[in-house]
């Protein structure tokens, strides 16, 4: 079980899961993943700008037509990583 939890198998999940959001927001086992894993921490100085470009286009419309559970999912990643990116969104 402590493979799973290792730190570089916990980043390497969250680095798959920010490149298929990067592919498809519709992804929802990847906001899973950010959700579990990330929580409220910041995420890998690595993954920042990632994470950054899929907030900055994300269509939280589409999502939500598509499925509502999937932006209250983005909403939740938004929320707890935005603090982290000080004034970039202003």
């Amino acid at each position: 079980m402590s493979q799973y939890l290792a730190s570089d198998k916990l980043k390497a999940i969250v680095e798959e899961a920010v490149q298929i959001l990067e592919d498809n927001p519709l992804t929802e086992h990847a906001w899973l993943y950010l959700i579990a894993i990330v929580k409220d921490l910041p995420i890998y100085d690595d993954l920042k700008q990632g994470l950054k470009n899929i907030l900055e286009n994300l269509d939280i419309l589409s999502l939500f037509e598509a499925k509502p559970s999937l932006a209250i999912l983005a909403f939740e990643v938004a929320s707890s990583q935005i603090k982290y990116f000080e004034d970039e969104f202003r």
